[in-house]
């Protein structure tokens, strides 16, 4: 691995040396994170690269995927970078595959549904139909800047605190 390497996620079954990246993220092809390899062993004969490539606004389709299946989802293809990595048969290596479940695609105000101090109403499109799509909200007023609901919150459930779920 080296930091000029490069990384491309194309379509479920597609050719890494002859397709072009699959619409949806934010960095596709992605350069090396900073352009930094990192080395897990003091004689740097195990090396690590990060890739960063944004926010997924597409999922893959999920029917008929066992939670193990690595030939659901995008396939992500590696370019070693010796040369510029500008042109697609330069991926010469499928390194695995990228499963996103649940890509919300918008999500806008309900304005049939009463919005009050409380309560709004929203409507989520997701890629999929058929998802469950979670949220939660604490209580407290929009100047409080103490703890914010994230998905950690759905380990564990609603509390008494919670105004909804």
């Amino acid at each position: 691995l080296g930091p000029k390497d490069r990384l491309k996620i194309i379509s479920e079954g597609g050719d890494c040396a002859s397709d072009a990246p699959a619409y949806g993220f934010g960095f596709n092809p992605a350069w090396v994170h900073d352009e930094v390899t990192h080395y897990t062993d003091a004689m740097n004969t195990t090396s690590i690269n990060e890739f960063r490539v944004g926010i997924a606004a597409v999922g893959t389709q999920e029917d008929g995927c066992s939670p193990d299946d690595t030939t659901c989802g995008y396939f992500l293809c590696y370019c070693p970078g010796v040369g510029d990595c500008s042109t697609d048969d330069q991926y010469t290596h499928r390194a695995g595959a990228l499963r996103v479940t649940e890509s919300i695609r918008g999500i806008a105000l309900d304005f049939d549904f009463p919005i009050t101090s409380y309560a709004l109403g929203i409507h989520v499109d997701c890629a999929y139909p058929g998802g469950i799509i979670r949220c939660v909200a604490k209580d407290g007023a929009a100047t409080d800047w103490g703890l914010y609901p994230d998905s950690s919150f759905f380990a564990t459930g609603p509390t008494a605190t919670d105004l909804g779920w």
